[in-house]
């Protein structure tokens, strides 16, 4: 048994008579066969001289007959032949369908469905019931039709892409130049956000190029980065509007500068005897000494440095002025040039508690007549001599009572670490938000547009007289975070989100914590 399956554009009814252009495709299945018809385009007699497209042959034909349309659309066996055809009669938005003589009626049966051209034409997000019958000729009709729209705005967007073209070699070039320098600054901030700016741009020109269009996800990167932009200019002119007229690295320098003096303040109370706490003393005397060193070695750095940090952070104004999430950058990379020496203090204290710890873990098993073997990756029996057990619990009695004076600097500076590290995560976390910011497919959801049809709704309003049915298509769109979700750009990506228990696991046993990082390049 044969069903013939015909796409109705519902704009048929506006063209009285003409030529029925389109794609006609035939699928067996076990003893089923089905053809659909996909009418694309209606050649009319005034139309005839016009180009159209040479992959679209002619499928049949729509005639007045007694103030009605009929269309005649030619079986693929017998196809311009006006005696083996399906007969589609208009009358008042009322379809009546027949065959003509020559076909069998109980061999043959024909699905009617009309569908709005616009939303297969405009619609990016278009994804059909996955369940529901028709789900591939729905694709089919949808690729047919951009790929036709593609075809016909081609020559209004010629100059246009030989645009995009040059300033995409250019991006590129300047992107490939920027990479070079990844060794160096691939750990700025800074850095990592001009070469995101770099490869969102060339995304962005490349599918202007590539699909002729402004899409949902290129509109959405232009608007986003619009705002980004007047966003910084705002922000500047704040600044200057207040009258903060101190230079930027001598205002970093006195931050650095009180940061120092705070630090120093914390360690000579550390030294001492903090909230009563009975320390080692000689132990917590080195290890104040020892942090108090490296606070006096940075200042002097950037007391030396001043010159190039004056230099450095001129660049930085001017990049500053690309937007709100470059000058959120260049704040993060402040921080942490303010906060290097906490950095290192943290490190140091981290790793002596870590090996305090680990060596207490060890020794802990030479009391139970345990070892570790490292070649099979576990826990052995051993017997021990005298010897090795009074040196074991010497050295075990040792770290323990070091530990008290190494967990308080640990847990002092791993707190201000972690304080750091979340002003780091927000600055990052803002800079996602501007370069992901959906007003475009907002926009377009508010108005309800095509472009952001998610789906379809097939209803039957009608049937003709021989049981033939007709389908009618409707357009339905997602929520609005749904379509959001749909539409960001393809190079942005959201910051990781934090393991809590990977991260308490980390400070319980001393493991380094690094900031959540985030690719722009991805």
């Amino acid at each position: 048994m044969a069903k013939h399956l015909v796409f109705l554009p519902c704009s048929i009814a506006e063209n009285k008579c003409g030529a029925l252009y389109g794609i006609v495709k035939e699928t067996k299945c076990e003893k089923n066969i089905s053809v659909c018809y996909f009418i694309l385009n209606v050649v009319t007699s005034s139309d005839q001289d016009k180009e159209h497209d040479d992959d679209h042959i002619l499928i049949g034909e729509s005639v007045d007959d007694d103030q009605s349309l009929l269309l005649n659309i030619w079986i693929p066996c017998s196809k311009k032949s006006k005696n083996n055809a399906i007969q589609i009669r208009l009358v008042d938005d009322h379809f009546q369908t027949s065959f003509t003589a020559n076909v069998e009626q109980t061999d043959a049966s024909a699905v009617i469905i009309v569908y709005d051209e616009d939303v297969f034409r405009y619609s990016e997000l278009l994804r059909t019931d996955e369940h529901g019958n028709g789900h591939d000729q729905f694709q089919v009709l949808g690729a047919l039709i951009q790929e036709q729209s593609k075809s016909n705005t081609y020559k209004f967007w010629g100059c246009f892409r030989f645009l995009c073209t040059v300033l995409l070699a250019i991006s590129n070039l300047v992107l490939n130049i920027v990479s070079l320098a990844k060794p160096v600054f691939q750990y700025s901030a800074l850095w990592v956000r001009f070469h995101g700016f770099l490869s969102s741009l060339s995304w962005a020109l490349g599918s202007l190029k590539s699909e002729k269009k402004v899409s949902l996800k290129v509109g959405n990167y232009i608007i986003a980065t619009a705002v980004d932009i007047c966003a910084g200019i705002l922000l500047l002119n704040f600044i200057n509007y207040i009258g903060f007229t101190t230079p930027l690295s001598d205002y970093v320098l006195s931050i650095a500068k009180e940061v120092v003096h705070s630090l120093q303040y914390l360690l000579q109370w550390l030294s001492g005897s903090p909230a009563g706490l009975k320390l080692n003393g000689p132990f917590n005397l080195m290890m104040g000494r020892f942090f108090m060193y490296h606070i006096k070695l940075w200042w002097i750095f950037l007391s030396v440095a001043q010159p190039l940090l004056e230099l450095l952070f001129s660049i930085f104004l001017i990049l500053g002025k690309l937007g709100v999430t470059f000058q959120a950058a260049i704040l993060e990379d402040l921080l942490f040039l303010v906060s290097f020496h906490i950095y290192c203090i943290y490190v140091y204290a981290a790793r002596v508690y870590y090996l305090q710890l680990s060596g207490l873990q060890s020794l802990w098993r030479l009391f139970l007549g345990r070892k570790h073997n490292p070649l099979r990756e576990r826990v052995d029996s051993c017997q021990y001599s005298p010897d090795q057990l009074f040196v074991g619990t010497l050295t075990f009695t040792i770290i323990l009572f070091l530990l008290p004076t190494t967990l308080m600097y640990y847990v002092v500076f791993t707190t201000m670490r972690l304080v750091l590290l979340s002003l780091s995560g927000t600055l990052t976390q803002a800079c996602f938000v501007f370069h992901a910011l959906p007003v475009f497919a907002t926009i377009h959801w508010l108005c309800r547009s095509n472009r952001v049809t998610k789906s379809i709704y097939v209803t039957s309003k009608s049937t003709s007289k021989n049981s033939s049915i007709v389908l009618f298509v409707t357009p339905v769109a997602d929520s609005w975070w749904n379509t959001v979700k749909c539409c960001l750009p393809d190079t942005v990506q959201r910051p990781s989100t934090v393991n809590f228990g990977q991260l308490v696991h980390k400070l319980m046993v001393g493991e380094l914590v690094y900031p959540v990082d985030i690719d722009w390049n991805s």
